[in-house]
């Protein structure tokens, strides 16, 4: 039984909505207006903080008082509870356990409207970070991590407005920091934001999806593009991999990993960590294939490799979503110079391969974006680096010197922004 391609208003397709969706939000979202001119106090201790906050809920199956799961909204990752202590949960984006089952994924945003003038979250474990949004705004630009086991973050509005309905979002780094319980005044009013206008997407990629590179999870490209729609976007990147590539022989291809973003799939955590109904995936309106950088430099024969498994992929979300927009992207970036790109003498053709055969799929709602072949040429490019300079690209600010293949947070979010911008115009005339 399929599912249908989206949820939209009356008369609207998903193309319509996502036109919509990215007319209200592609400038108006955290990344483009990211930090709040007067933002929240945020201080850290190893005991309750604040004057009068009450452990208002738990996140847990049982223990204390758990607010239902529907007044949070989790975009991204999936909440596990933690079944040792029964309060708090992690969460992650995909299996853990054999090579052909693992999928890594990004950050998780918890989302709820407030009015409280002070909150406080207990945090499980101080490894890894998050960054705190304030009606789509950040706080700070730069992650806080908590530091340790059991420590509490007070966000205190005293000196930024007071007390006033506000939404607020966490966006956790995934797999590592877990979240235990939130805590306010027994007279603030704790709300859940409104799904009923929400895209729900699925993206399959490498490590750029993932956010490699950039000095947080929170700034991968992936998470960048959902936001210039305000969609709930669930990431499935394994690094190193593409259509063919196995990063030598380690891990899954993208055809072997894609059932992670499809429904029905048995989740399994690490033994202190256990599945809930609450993980139960929405269906897909729409889907992006975000591969290719980890094969074009196979030699001659990438294309010609890279399709058929790219076609199979379309058949197995085809085989659960009979009429979603699946979204087939060209090359993220090519650390080479133009107009020939010599680093990266494939590239080029790989990318006109792969998307000519999205086009001649026959499947209206198969769709080419370009990236290189697009008329204003690749997003990221260029064969210099932020610590070793050439002046034939953007690469010189948009590629990290460190490990001289992914982008930093400047280039994820300037990636992010582009694929939405070519999406648009891909789906130019469409109904």
């Amino acid at each position: 039984m399929g599912f249908s391609a989206a949820r939209t208003t009356p008369g609207e397709t998903i193309y319509g909505k996502l036109r919509r969706k990215y007319a209200k939000n592609r400038f108006n979202n955290r990344f483009y207006n990211p930090i709040m001119p007067t933002p929240p106090a945020l201080t850290t201790s190893a005991t309750q903080p604040g004057t009068g906050l009450t452990n208002i809920t738990y996140f847990s199956p049982s223990g204390g008082t758990q607010v239902p799961a529907g007044v949070f909204r989790f975009r991204g990752g999936v909440p596990v509870w933690n079944t040792v202590n029964n309060h708090g949960i992690k969460f992650r984006e995909g299996h853990s356990g054999t090579a052909l089952t693992t999928c890594f994924g990004v950050s998780t945003l918890i989302e709820f409207l407030l009015d409280a003038p002070q909150l406080w979250i207990r945090f499980d474990n101080g490894a890894g970070g998050f960054k705190l949004i304030v009606d789509d705004q950040y706080v700070s630009a730069i992650k806080t991590v908590p530091g340790s086991t059991n420590i509490y973050v007070l966000i205190d509005f005293t000196a930024a407005g007071g007390r006033k309905m506000r939404k607020i979002g966490i966006d956790i780094e995934s797999n590592v920091l877990g979240i235990h319980s939130i805590g306010m005044l027994p007279i603030d009013t704790l709300l859940p934001v409104g799904e009923g206008d929400e895209v729900n997407g699925g993206l399959i990629g490498d490590s750029f999806s993932t956010g490699t590179g950039a000095a947080s999870q929170t700034d991968a490209y992936s998470k960048v593009l959902a936001a210039a729609f305000d969609m709930n976007m669930q990431v499935c990147g394994v690094g190193g991999t593409g259509w063919v590539n196995t990063s030598g022989g380690t891990q899954p291809t993208a055809a072997q990993v894609i059932y992670n973003l499809l429904p029905g799939v048995t989740w399994t955590t690490d033994s202190n960590y256990q599945s809930q109904p609450l993980e139960i995936f929405k269906p897909k309106d729409c889907f992006f294939f975000n591969h290719g950088f980890n094969d074009q430099g196979i030699p001659d024969t990438a294309a010609v490799l890279s399709i058929p498994k790219m076609l199979d992929g379309i058949a197995q979300v085809r085989a659960v979503h009979p009429t979603a927009p699946i979204f087939v992207f060209g090359l993220e970036a090519v650390w080479g110079a133009k107009p020939a790109y010599a680093a990266y003498p494939n590239a080029l053709a790989y990318e006109i391969a792969l998307l000519n055969a999205a086009a001649n799929t026959g499947d209206p709602n198969v769709i080419p974006v370009p990236m290189m072949t697009d008329s204003a040429g690749p997003v990221l490019w260029g064969t210099g680096n932020s610590g070793a300079p050439t002046g034939d690209g953007n690469s010189d600010v948009m590629r990290d010197g460190t490990n001289g293949v992914h982008p930093p947070a400047i280039g994820h979010i300037t990636l992010g922004f582009a694929e939405a911008d070519r999406l648009i115009k891909a789906i130019a005339g469409k109904v």
